[in-house]
C-alpha cells in the first residue's frame, strides 16, 4: 500500500459520492487532497480583502492597454473581482465589450469560459423561459439521486440537502423578481419534497414538511423552500449591490411579499432596502422564526416539547455532518429512517409492541422507546456517558477512575446488614 503513488501523494482515502455532469459518481475521497484544497481556499479568503483593495481601482484594465476604458464606454454598469465580472447595458454595448475581452483577454491570461457565462434580459418572456430551463436541469439532477438511494439513504439525504436542493436555484432567486420566478420555484419545491420521500422512504405530512423546510437552528432539516425565501434573496441581492433600479415595481412587490411572511415588527421598508445593506441570512432568519412560531402554536404539548428540543443549540449537528463510516459518522438505513421520523414528529412505532415490555404498545412519537427500562439500552447510554467524561478528563491530564468503589465504615456496615 505504501508503494502506491496515490497514497504517497494524497494519504488515506475512503469511498465518496459527488455529481459530475448530472450523474452520480462514486470515487475514493482523498483526504490529503481535500485538505490541500481547503487550505488554499482559506489562504485566499484571508488575503481577498487586500487583493480587492489593490485590484479594485484597476478593474479590468489591469495589464490591458485602455482595457477598462474600452469596455465601459457604452455600458450602463460593469464590475469585476479578479476574473469574475458583470456587464450590463444595451445589447450592442454588451456584445462589443465581450468582443474586447475575447481579443485582449487571452494574451493576459483571461480566457472566457462560455459554459460558465449566463445572459439575462429584462423581458418577462426571457426570464420565464430561462428559469424554466434551469428548473428542468435541476429536476433532472433530482432524478439521478434515486441511483444513490439503493446504495445508502444517509448519503442520498446529504446530497439532496447540500448539493441538489436550495443551492441549485438560489442564484436565480437572487437575480430574478419573485413575481417572475415564483411558479417555477414552487414547482421545484414540490419536486424536492417528492424526491425526499422517494430517496429516504419517509412519507411526510404537511405539518412535518413545514418543519423540514426550516433551518437547522429552528429544528428543521435545512431543506429551505425557494418560494418562501425568494423575496429575501432578491431584496438582499439588490440591497447589497447598492444599485437603484430604474423601475421599482418588482422591488415593491418583493418587499410586500416578504412583509406578508413576517410579523409587522420584523417588516422592512423601501427606504431601508435602498439606503442600507441587508443580508439574506438576516431576512431568512426572520422568515424561519415566523414559520416556527406558527408551527409551535398549532402543535400539541408533546410536539411543542419536541420542537423546543430539536431547535436547541447543536441538536441538529447529526443532520449537517458528512456521512463517513471511517469516522463513525454514518447511519444505517433503519437508523436513519427512525431518526428522521422522530425528528419530524412522524409515527415511529408502526403499531408494534415493545419487545422488552410484554403487552405494551409503542407510542407513535417514540417516547417509550427512548426511556424503556427493559434490556440494556439505558445502562449502555449511562456507561458510554461515563466513559466519554472520563476520556475528556484524561485528555486534560486529570487522574480519573470510572465508577471507583468507595469503602468506608458506614458503607461496610450497610453491606453487612444487607447480607445478614
Amino acid at each position: 500500500m505504501f508503494g502506491d503513488e496515490r497514497f504517497k501523494r494524497y494519504g488515506c482515502s475512503e469511498p465518496g459520492y459527488y455529481f459530475r455532469k448530472g450523474m452520480v459518481v462514486q470515487q475514493d475521497f482523498e483526504k490529503g487532497e481535500s485538505l490541500r484544497r481547503l487550505t488554499s481556499k482559506r489562504l485566499c479568503a484571508i488575503v481577498k480583502g487586500k487583493a480587492a483593495e489593490f485590484f479594485e481601482p484597476h478593474q479590468f484594465g489591469v495589464a490591458c492597454s485602455n482595457g477598462a476604458e474600452k469596455i465601459a464606454r457604452d455600458l450602463s454598469y460593469h464590475a469585476w473581482y479578479l476574473d469574475d465580472g458583470v456587464l450590463a447595458g444595451p445589447r450592442p454595448a454588451v456584445l462589443q465589450a465581450l468582443s474586447i475581452i475575447q481579443e485582449i483577454g487571452p494574451p493576459n491570461g483571461l480566457i472566457v469560459n462560455f459554459h460558465k457565462c449566463e445572459i439575462f434580459s429584462k423581458h418577462d418572456a426571457f426570464c420565464s423561459t430561462f428559469i424554466s430551463e434551469k428548473h428542468e436541469e435541476a429536476k433532472a439532477l433530482l432524478l439521478k439521486l434515486e441511483e444513490v438511494r439503493a446504495v445508502d439513504l444517509h448519503v442520498t439525504f446529504s446530497l439532496l440537502r447540500q448539493r441538489a436542493g436550495f443551492c441549485k436555484l438560489a442564484h436565480l432567486a437572487c437575480g430574478t423578481p419573485p413575481s417572475q420566478a415564483i411558479s417555477a420555484l414552487e414547482a421545484f419545491d414540490h419536486n424536492i419534497r417528492a424526491t425526499f420521500s422517494k430517496c429516504t422512504v419517509v412519507d411526510t405530512s404537511n405539518q412535518a414538511w413545514k418543519q423540514a423546510e426550516l433551518s437547522l437552528s429552528r429544528g428543521g432539516l435545512g431543506i429551505r423552500s425557494l418560494s418562501w425565501h425568494s423575496p429575501a434573496a432578491y431584496i438582499s441581492s439588490l440591497s447589497s449591490s447598492g444599485a437603484v433600479p430604474l423601475s421599482q415595481e418588482h422591488l415593491i412587490h418583493a418587499v410586500e411579499l416578504f412583509n406578508s411572511l413576517v410579523p409587522s415588527s420584523e417588516a422592512v421598508s423601501m427606504e431601508e432596502v435602498l439606503t442600507s445593506r441587508i443580508h439574506q441570512k438576516v431576512l431568512s432568519h426572520k422568515i424561519d422564526n415566523y414559520l416556527f412560531n406558527i408551527l409551535y402554536e398549532q402543535s400539541s404539548a408533546a410536539d411543542r416539547a419536541r420542537l423546543l428540543s430539536v431547535s436547541s443549540p447543536h441538536a441538529a449537528s447529526w443532520v449537517s455532518v458528512i456521512p463517513s463510516e471511517g469516522l463513525g459518522l454514518h447511519l444505517l438505513p433503519s437508523e436513519f429512517q427512525v431518526a428522521i421520523k422522530w425528528w419530524l414528529g412522524l409515527d415511529t412505532s408502526c403499531g408494534s409492541i415493545c419487545p422488552l415490555c410484554p403487552g405494551r404498545l409503542l407510542d407513535p412519537l417514540g417516547h417509550h422507546a427512548l426511556t424503556c427500562k427493559g434490556g440494556e439500552g439505558v445502562v449502555t447510554r449511562h456507561n458510554k456517558l461515563c466513559d466519554t467524561l472520563a476520556e475528556t478528563c484524561r485528555r486534560a491530564h486529570l487522574s480519573v477512575k470510572v465508577e471507583q468503589e468507595v469503602t468506608s465504615p458506614k458503607t461496610t456496615a450497610t453491606l453487612a446488614l444487607q447480607t445478614s
